[in-house]
């Protein structure tokens, strides 16, 4: 088979195996022997690695020759040089419902659809086959200066497939074990995580999520009681008063660049809302999820602060209303029936790398596109919405593009797909 035809088989191969988060683990260590089976095919030395047997991460590594300059920094360092890194991961979300296509791997008009296509799975088949191509090819010239004394060392190129990314980019047991107990196989000068995007993606934004949790005192709705205001104290309703709150503050913008476009600061209260016990019973508790997108430039403490100040607004507002109330009918109900408590979540940072558009490893997948055909004027160089665990190595000085890979769309939505061609022409790309 071709190489078109071979990714093409892996991709649908790797989408036919469900992985889904939280719900079928052990279809992470399936998809990582699937990708070593192609591996030891294409001649490529494999690892699983990981802390549970059912979730195996997967390193790929091909080893070359690189040539440098005698001047270069990679001339003393010791064999093998890891040179690049490619990260895919082998969890997706949930299928969901309203497909009009098999979500796991039907090709249709030069499509391939299926939960994962895109998100990470068609981006893994890309990288193991660009890494064959690099052991075929079996040399890497480097040199800058074609005048001065060159040294051949041997590199390596890696890929890791890694678990549990979909449970909220902060987990143990994939990339971040990889880096903490098999750094050497995976402290590479550069990497990029596969997702399908020709968007060269030089930064994600970061994620704060806060559980905020109400409580108040529970009534008969119908009661006397409730309708003269001596017992009772609805949750949901002060709750509801926070979100409406978190939505109407004027948040900063914290867009002090163009490396990250129109996006800004984006906090979303209420992705998930619980409440209630039942239908005739005044709400004693309520909780919501605070979803806070931040910018590099966000004041992660500002934003922790102002979130607490008007949840504290709200309940002893509503808190004093009560009392006041009570105090007028002379009563000697419980005071302060409402009560409140704030905790963090997730906490992602947001990164880019130095000098953005301009970081040489930006500028080079920009000149691959460029080689490919893409007109350089429709190149975007940007930060990304969504946070991912490129985080992980930024944070190791890894320089790192946080999502670019083939042409697909609808990710963790139905429909998801990768586009076939560009399977063939993503290999070539990320080898130049």
């Amino acid at each position: 088979m071709d190489l078109t035809q071979n990714l093409v088989s892996l991709t649908t191969a790797l989408v036919n195996i469900p992985s889904v988060n939280g719900e079928n683990n052990q279809g992470e260590t399936a998809v990582a022997k699937r990708l070593q089976e192609e591996a030891t095919k294409l001649g490529l030395h494999s690892q699983l690695l990981g802390v549970e047997p059912s979730r195996q991460n997967l390193v790929v590594t091909a080893y070359v020759n690189v040539k440098v300059n005698t001047s270069s920094f990679l001339a003393t360092e010791e064999e093998p040089i890891p040179l690049f890194l490619f990260v895919a991961h082998l969890d997706t979300v949930a299928v969901g419902d309203k497909w009009s296509r098999s979500p796991f791997g039907e090709i249709y008009e030069d499509k391939i659809y299926g939960r994962g296509t895109g998100d990470n799975k068609g981006g893994a088949a890309c990288a193991l086959y660009t890494l064959a191509e690099f052991e075929r090819k079996q040399e890497i010239d480097l040199t800058i200066n074609r005048d001065e004394q060159t040294v051949t060392k041997k590199g390596s190129i890696v890929l890791a497939g890694v678990v549990d990314e979909e449970s909220g980019a902060q987990s143990e047991l994939g990339l971040a074990y990889l880096l903490s107990h098999h750094q050497q196989k995976v402290n590479c000068k550069g990497a990029i995580y596969t997702y399908i995007n020709q968007t060269v993606t030089i930064g994600h934004r970061g994620m704060q999520r806060y559980i905020i949790e109400v409580n108040g005192e529970s009534v008969h709705s119908g009661s006397h009681r409730w309708n003269n205001g001596t017992d009772g104290a609805n949750a949901v309703a002060a709750l509801c008063e926070i979100v409406y709150r978190l939505e109407q503050e004027p948040w900063p913008q914290d867009r002090s660049t163009e490396d990250f476009g129109d996006l800004t600061l984006k906090v979303t209260p209420g992705t998930i809302f619980n409440g209630g016990v039942f239908e005739s019973v005044v709400p004693n508790q309520a909780s919501i999820i605070v979803d806070c997108r931040t910018m590099p430039e966000t004041n992660e403490d500002y934003l922790s602060e102002k979130i607490n100040a008007i949840v504290k607004e709200v309940i002893d507002r509503r808190n004093a209303q009560i009392n006041t109330n009570i105090e007028n009918l002379k009563s000697n109900a419980k005071k302060d029936k409402l009560r409140y408590s704030i905790k963090k979540k997730n906490s992602l940072p947001a990164v880019a790398l130095p000098n953005g558009k301009k970081h040489p490893l930006a500028l080079a997948c920009v000149n691959a596109l460029v080689k490919a055909g893409v007109e350089k004027e429709q190149i975007k160089v940007q930060g990304c919405g969504p946070a991912n665990e490129s985080y992980m190595l930024m944070k190791k000085n890894i320089p790192t593009i946080c999502g670019f890979g083939p042409v697909g769309g609808n990710g963790h939505a139905p429909d998801e797909w990768v586009d076939i061609k560009s399977l063939k022409e993503t290999v070539h790309i990320y080898q130049d």
